[in-house]
């Protein structure tokens, strides 16, 4: 198997960022149904999801209006 070999890069530099908006990171898991979703997160804050907020209030998973 002539001519099949492995390159690899002799000099790796680390993307320069320059704000940290730019480390923004994704989370780890996303539930799919407010039953695995933190209730009422608000709009910026860890555990709001926009698919959650049904009327886009910026409040996600609040419980329905009786």
């Amino acid at each position: 198997m002539a001519g099949i070999g492995l390159y690899i890069a002799s000099s790796f530099e680390p993307p320069e960022y320059s704000s940290a908006s730019s480390l923004i990171t994704r989370p780890s898991y996303v539930p799919r149904t407010c039953r695995t979703a933190q209730p009422s997160a608000r709009r910026g804050q860890p555990g709001y999801f926009a698919h959650l907020d049904r009327d886009k209030d910026g409040i996600s998973c609040e419980p329905r209006p009786r």
